[in-house]
């Protein structure tokens, strides 16, 4: 037992810290220092610290900060007077106690691959009538290291923003092996619904499934086209399957074109839902002092069923997520259903007049425009560059202009 003076980290008191052997081991790094990081564990806060919520409309992440410091949270669902373990701190590290899967493992400056982050503070500043900004400190005793953990709750809309800001100032640049934007808390019997597709087969099958121990994985290693199998969005719905008008009901997007990872690790006591950069290929060399941003994860909540929970979704879209959003858009002709491949620029031109009689005011030129060694009139030739249009239609740019 060591008994360690505090003042350094302005506290009143003493703290006595316990330090047992395979504290000791597991970290790769010499006793003697071991033994000055293992110290540093008296800046963990005390148990002051209130509870605190994320709130919205009808739905509200709760956190609470544990006498170890750390930072946990009460499932969703899930009785507010439960008893905590570690098993539900909010964003779990890697190397440190936490056995299942972590939001964040990282390999510091000295090779050590062990993180332990403690809650430091909270802050809430309302950015709007409808809007909180809640940012979550978090920072290791033991390295300059440190996790802004943000949500950004839009009360209306029921719906939550949850992105990381990551940073340090060690001696060199940490390796971020993981680093999800998000990772939320459920209770079990919780029942997962996602998209699966394929060229001509577009998301046409939504899968739903209960979620059963151990770890399920929706994923895409593919780079920039992330989304041709699988796409970066799902539906949790709590107590048995959702409905349209019916059921308890949280849909979760990642704001990332990238390789996404969305995991959901079930320990049999609950849920918890990984999402965020796919940490295949993905290492990231964090200089110190500059600041690594997460993608933005949307999580929309539910009361009602999948109808009112999509209602929400494409409001905030409308408001938030997209460019114009309220604005009309424009009536568009695409050609495919009309010829298929099976066109020249005279026939796509008589399209022209009847699409305007009927307020068209854009044209689509659809696939097999394109091809001169092997021409695209059917689906088995691979696509070409722009330049091949000639092959099909040899006058069609300065036609077109002219019609």
């Amino acid at each position: 037992m060591i008994k360690m003076c505090s003042k350094c980290f302005d506290e009143p008191d003493w703290k006595i810290i316990l330090i047992s052997p395979w504290q000791f081991n597991f970290m790769k790094i010499p006793f003697i220092k071991r033994l000055a990081l293992a110290a540093l564990v008296c800046a963990a806060p005390s148990l002051s610290a209130k509870p605190f919520s994320v709130q919205t409309e009808s739905f509200a992440v709760n956190f609470q900060v544990g006498d170890d410091g750390r930072l946990y949270q009460i499932p969703i669902g899930a009785d507010s007077k439960m008893k905590l373990s570690r098993d539900d701190e909010f964003y779990p590290q890697a190397g440190d106690g936490y056995i299942w899967e972590p939001a964040l493992q990282v390999v510091h400056a000295d090779g050590n691959t062990s993180t332990d982050l403690h809650f430091e503070n909270v802050t809430q500043t309302n950015e709007s009538p409808d809007i909180e900004l809640t940012q979550i400190k978090l920072r290791d005793p033991a390295y300059p290291f440190e996790v802004a953990i943000f949500l950004r709750a839009h009360r209306d809309e029921d719906l939550i923003e949850q992105w990381a800001e990551i940073r340090h100032q060690e001696s060199a640049p940490v390796v971020l092996e993981r680093m999800d934007s998000g990772s939320l808390l459920l209770t079990t019997d919780v029942y997962l619904t996602h998209f699966f597709g394929d060229w001509a087969k577009e998301m046409i099958h939504p899968i739903t499934e209960k979620i059963t121990p151990g770890t399920k994985i929706l994923d895409s290693k593919t780079g920039v086209r992330a989304d041709q199998f699988q796409n970066p969005n799902f539906i949790l719905s709590l107590n048995g399957k959702a409905t349209e008008t019916n059921g308890e009901v949280l849909a979760g997007s990642l704001e990332w074109s990238g390789s996404f990872q969305l995991a959901f690790d079930d320990n049999n006591k609950g849920v918890r839902a990984l999402c965020g950069i796919n940490p295949f290929a993905s290492a990231y060399h964090l200089p110190p002092n500059e600041i690594f941003t997460t993608p933005k994860m949307l999580w929309v909540w539910s009361d009602h069923g999948l109808g009112d929970m999509s209602r929400k979704l494409h409001r905030w879209a409308r408001d938030f997520g997209m460019r114009d959003g309220h604005k009309t858009r424009a009536v568009l002709l695409n050609n495919w259903e009309a010829t298929g491949f099976d066109f020249d620029f005279d026939r796509i031109a008589s399209l022209f007049a009847p699409a305007k009689e009927i307020g068209t005011e854009l044209f689509l030129l659809d696939d097999g425009w394109f091809g001169n060694k092997f021409p695209r009139v059917n689906d088995t030739p691979a696509s070409a560059t722009g330049s091949q249009i000639k092959a099909v239609c040899p006058t069609a740019w300065r036609r077109s202009r002219q019609q």
